[in-house]
């Protein structure tokens, strides 16, 4: 046998083999339990339904994780008031912790949170980063400060 493999992990069908996955993440101890979690808010975007969907990402080392918070429709007014923000922009490039239940969509193979609660934190890792890079950058000399037109420069001569 090319893949030889105990009976037990062999799969029919990719359904059969989500099934299997939702079935061990429904028994293990993580399942309908409220979570926190903290991290740094990429993109932030209302759904169809006017739910909206939190990508907080982290990166360790040379791997980036990601992970979707969902906040209902309903939910939504009380989230932007307790963190006196106007729209889900200003959810984008800040550190925050989170907290709500872990969920396993079968459809999408894919873990996301069902958020209930958000507190802000303040700057993210990730912009701390980039202003760390930018401040090295400037002090080389390496950071374009003045933008030039094309037509400033003057025409190719030979081709």
């Amino acid at each position: 046998m090319l893949f030889p493999q105990q009976e037990e992990f062999k799969f029919e069908s990719i359904q059969e083999l989500i099934e299997y996955l939702n079935s061990i993440f429904s028994s293990s101890p993580l399942y309908r339990q409220e979570i926190e979690v903290i991290g740094d808010v990429t993109h932030a975007k209302y759904s169809k339904r006017g739910d909206l969907y939190v990508e907080l990402s982290q990166r360790v080392r040379s791997s980036n994780y990601s992970i979707t918070i969902i906040f209902s429709q309903s939910a939504v007014p009380y989230v932007f008031k307790h963190c006196r923000i106007d729209s889900e922009k200003e959810l984008l490039n800040k550190r925050w912790k989170f907290q709500g239940i872990v969920n396993f969509w079968k459809r999408e193979a894919k873990y996301v949170v069902s958020g209930s609660s958000i507190i802000p934190l303040g700057a993210s890792e990730i912009e701390k980063k980039k202003k760390e890079i930018l401040k090295k950058l400037e002090k080389s000399n390496l950071l374009r400060k003045v933008e030039h037109e094309l037509v400033e420069l003057d025409p190719i001569k030979k081709i």
